[in-house]
């Protein structure tokens, strides 16, 4: 458990994980705000 408990103290590893945390949450909000795929008007 000890290799778990410092990779999970890694910094990297906390970088990314927020940083895909991040991402999750803002790709969420700004899909909720979109259209549904079927109602999108074609130029």
């Amino acid at each position: 458990m000890s290799a778990l408990a410092g990779l999970l103290g890694d910094h990297t590893v906390q970088t990314v994980a927020l940083g895909a945390a991040i991402l999750g949450v803002t790709s969420g909000v700004l899909g909720s705000f979109a259209p549904p795929a079927g109602s999108r008007r074609l130029p």
